[in-house]
């Protein structure tokens, strides 16, 4: 089974690929992520750097721009941001980001769009995202 997470840096994300990287039906991790560098660092600290089960990717949300994956079983995207410069801005990467990934993954995958309750929208004029 082939699998895409994206959120691969999160909290929820992570812990994710770490279970489909132990999981034996699963023979490739996808992991579309800003930093491949980050993910790196983190698995090292997680005990689990240099799997060859795990493929990086480097994209982000709203574009995705995932290259040829081939076909994949199961999506999980769990990416999107907590704070945004204006509302556009958040809506665009957590809204657009998401129809786009979902548009854009080849093949017929079952698919789960998991949300933060920390997302709670733009952020406020003179606050900074920390």
């Amino acid at each position: 089974m082939r699998i895409l997470v994206t959120g691969a840096t999160g909290f929820i994300g992570r812990t994710l690929v770490l279970r489909a990287l132990r999981d034996e039906p699963v023979t490739e991790v996808i992991a579309p992520v800003r930093s491949p560098d980050k993910l790196r660092e983190q698995l090292a600290r997680e005990g689990t750097a240099g799997t060859r089960k795990l493929r990086m990717v480097k994209a982000a949300a709203p574009e995705w721009q995932l290259g040829d994956l081939g076909t994949l079983d199961r999506e999980v995207h769990c990416a999107g941001v907590l704070f945004g410069r204006s509302r556009d801005e958040y809506f665009q990467v957590n809204v657009d980001g998401t129809l786009r990934l979902l548009e854009t993954v080849p093949g017929n995958p079952h698919a789960v769009v998991l949300s933060s309750q920390s997302a709670g929208g733009p952020t406020p004029e003179g606050h900074h995202a920390k």
